[in-house]
């Protein structure tokens, strides 16, 4: 268990720490621990959820050709694994892969926050050793889904939609967060009208709509086997679901208690806003379909990164600021240290191992 409580000490110290770094020493620290959790996680050994269940599923693309391999499901996936496979050290090789891109993403957002360190140690617990650990497919859509937002703040429409469906290449709920785009626009035009045309607004919606239908309508089959399995029979359930969920719901409130201060500074409040009540939204819905409001979720831990960071330093009274910090750090760790002792799964990661490691 200690090289998980060292990935998180390390951001924690760094964020504690009365020292403030240059621009330079800041890029080179992130880049450093950036290396760290790519070889923590993506050279892990027999570590995860789903470790079996991907060796499992995914064996037929062993000594088969490109075409016979690619089954459609999660093609994106499938590529990476067939290529590792081919060429490399299959599992290992995949998940280091993946490992990169997702770590890269998230350092990249969290850049993105006024306070990087903070943001990197409560994306520990959940986003880094339960997602990116467990969920290999879903932490590399939700990496391009982070890539996605961070084109978001910068307007850049059409590279959202191109990385949501990139991210969806890797793993199909990703679907549901496309909406995201579509409201944020009509947020933001609602302010910028008459000055936009009404018409842009329409063809741009009708564009994406017309391309996620007919994208939904080749993998039909795939999105009935998710509403059968997580709606309907309820055959999943996920015991920590609701914790996770309420996480977000929980930082959710806090940015419509802050979202007034958040505009003055902020052009991208839109955005966040319509996470935040995706969040509430969920939390109802995690009592009833606990492991589809789980997944939705995972994709929502972005919104506690950017809220959590922003109130740290929108909070004028240090004493106030430091207080706030702590308690956050604190309730992300204890979060952990429950998972750990009392998680139904957490046995699966535990004891830690890497293929560094074996001899």
């Amino acid at each position: 268990m200690a090289i998980y409580w060292i990935i998180y000490l390390i951001p924690l110290i760094a964020f504690l720490l009365p020292v403030r770094l240059t621009p330079e020493m800041q890029r080179i620290s992130l880049m450093l621990f950036g290396v760290l959790l790519i070889i923590v996680i993506g050279l892990r050994h027999e570590v995860g959820g789903d470790w079996d269940r991907y060796l499992i599923v995914y064996d037929y693309l062993e000594n088969k050709s490109f075409f016979e391999a690619i089954k459609f499901k999660d093609i994106g996936y499938e590529f990476i694994h067939w290529f590792s496979y081919k060429y490399f050290n299959g599992i290992y090789t995949t998940n280091f892969i993946s490992a990169t891109i997702f770590v890269t993403s998230l350092i990249y957002f969290c850049r993105l926050t006024p306070a990087v360190w903070l943001s990197l140690c409560i994306s520990i617990p959940i986003m880094v050793i339960v997602v990116s650990m467990g969920y290999t497919r879903q932490a590399l859509a939700l990496g391009f889904f982070m890539l996605a937002l961070i084109s978001l703040t910068k307007q850049k429409f059409f590279n959202f939609y191109l990385l949501i469906f990139i991210g969806i290449l890797f793993h199909k709920t990703l679907l549901i967060m496309i909406p995201v785009g579509i409201l944020y626009k009509l947020n933001r035009h609602r302010m910028l009208l008459p000055l936009v045309s009404p018409n842009i607004v329409f063809s741009t919606i009708s564009i994406v709509v017309v391309v996620v239908v007919i994208y939904v309508l080749t993998i039909w089959h795939e999105v009935e086997h998710m509403i059968f399995y997580y709606v309907e029979i309820k055959f999943h359930h996920s015991s920590g679901g609701l914790i996770r969920v309420m996480f977000g719901g929980l930082s959710a409130l806090l940015f419509f208690i802050y979202r007034k201060e958040f505009e003055k500074i902020y052009h991208d409040v839109k955005i966040w806003n319509v996470l935040a009540y995706i969040s509430i939204f969920l939390v109802p819905t995690a009592v009833f379909y606990s492991t589809l409001a789980d997944r939705v979720a995972l994709y929502l831990i972005p919104l506690q990164l950017i809220v959590i960071s922003r109130v740290f330093v929108l909070i004028k009274s240090v004493y106030y600021r430091t207080l706030f910090g702590i308690a956050s750090v604190t309730i992300y760790a204890g979060a952990m240290f429950i998972w750990f002792i009392f998680g139904k799964h957490s046995n699966l990661w535990l004891p830690y191992n890497n293929v560094l490691l074996i001899q």
